[in-house]
């Protein structure tokens, strides 16, 4: 590794030195990171907090519309795969704790009668 590449992909800030997206072309690496969150692929941890920076930067340095729409998409599913994990860990600690993990109400059953 020389010295103009940052050892840590956070520093990259989209500007392709991560290597997690490559300058000219983008949208397809975004597209392919998203795939990666929406299928449940092994991210490690370290490329995983530094994405959204990364992403943030594609943003503001995109060209073209598709590629804004790319990072924009991209963002939004990692925002909705933060929710449902936290979703997912209230559930489980719910359930440790013995308590309601959904609410459901049962209600007498009544007829109407229709003339």
């Amino acid at each position: 590794m020389d010295q103009n590449t940052p050892s840590n992909p956070a520093d990259a800030e989209g500007k392709g030195e991560s290597g997690l997206v490559r300058p000219e072309k983008p949208r397809g690496d975004l597209r392919l990171l998203r795939r990666a969150i929406l299928r449940g692929w092994q991210i490690p941890e370290s490329i995983y907090e530094s994405l959204p920076r990364v992403v943030i930067g594609v943003l503001t340095n995109a060209t073209t519309a598709r590629e804004k729409l790319a990072a924009v998409k991209l963002l939004t599913t990692m925002h909705k795969d933060n929710v449902d994990t936290f979703a997912v860990a209230d559930r489980a600690e719910r359930l440790d704790e013995g308590l309601a993990t959904e609410r459901i109400e049962l209600k007498p059953i009544t007829f109407e009668r229709r003339d």
